[in-house]
């Protein structure tokens, strides 16, 4: 079974390039390269369509690794992109994730700038967006009275509630909504991010208990905190219609410092 298929070059001396298609069978002839796919004879290079093969679109893909200092922990900040149009970008670091789709980049002299953002489904709480809140009072209809003043929610927080053991270690997490408004001590919750122009839904994603401890999330579009750690594995690609055409990337840089604890 093929998975992938490799590309070779004789300049470089090495396998340079992993392609999506996968021919059942492949020959060069005159300068010309040919595929066999499901008994068809297809002859590549022969449109200006990019990534379509076999009459079916696809997508490209590029890797990269950012390393430098790696014997220190750094913070990665922002992602600047030399090409002709902005990527979808994704990666990791040995501490964090990274994720970040076109419409998150800004056009800025020919480069296309982001602020690196972590996953808006990433709910790690050893994250520094992670923050306490307190613990619920009391619940009615769709609000929560915590045992204090709320004072570091905001509206698109993400909501979860934790049960705590007698050393107030985290047992169990339970996602509980969105902030919707905080008034005083009290939590106004939305099943989905109610952040302009999305409409709230007022309502509970799950129903917490009396007495849970509460933690917020920071939305991670709005906080830009960053990825932290000693590398960071970049994933560039795009799909669709502007795959299929000409594109260029000439660089990827970061702005990067080092991380103090």
């Amino acid at each position: 079974m093929i998975i992938d298929t490799l590309t070779f070059s004789n300049t470089s001396e090495g396998w340079s390039s992993r392609w999506t298609y996968r021919p059942e069978w492949m020959v060069g002839l005159n300068n010309t390269f040919y595929t066999f796919k499901n008994g068809n004879l297809y002859q590549h290079d022969t449109n200006t369509q990019r990534t379509v093969f076999y009459n079916e679109p696809a997508y490209f893909e590029i890797s990269t690794i950012i390393n430098q200092s790696p014997t220190e922990i750094k913070m990665f900040k922002t992602l600047a992109l030399d090409s002709t149009l902005a990527l979808d970008v994704t990666g990791y670091t040995d501490l964090d994730q990274m994720e970040m789709d076109v419409s998150q980049f800004v056009n800025k002299e020919g480069e296309w700038y982001s602020y690196i953002r972590r996953p808006i489904t990433d709910n790690n709480l050893q994250l520094i967006s992670a923050q306490g809140v307190g613990v619920i009072d009391s619940i009615t209809g769709f609000e929560l009275t915590m045992d204090s003043q709320v004072s570091n929610a905001s509206t698109g927080d993400l909501i979860i509630s934790a049960t705590l053991d007698s050393n107030n270690n985290i047992i169990t997490t339970t996602q509980v909504g969105y902030v919707l408004d905080v008034i005083g001590n009290t939590i106004s919750v939305s099943t989905n991010n109610p952040s302009p122009p999305i409409l709230p839904t007022p309502g509970f994603i799950n129903t917490p208990t009396s007495g849970n401890y509460v933690y917020i999330l920071k939305d991670p579009v709005a906080e830009s905190y960053g990825s932290r750690g000693y590398f960071l594995d970049l994933t560039l690609s795009r799909s669709g219609v502007e795959a299929q055409q000409d594109n260029e990337l000439f660089a990827v840089s970061v702005s990067v410092f080092k991380s103090f604890p």
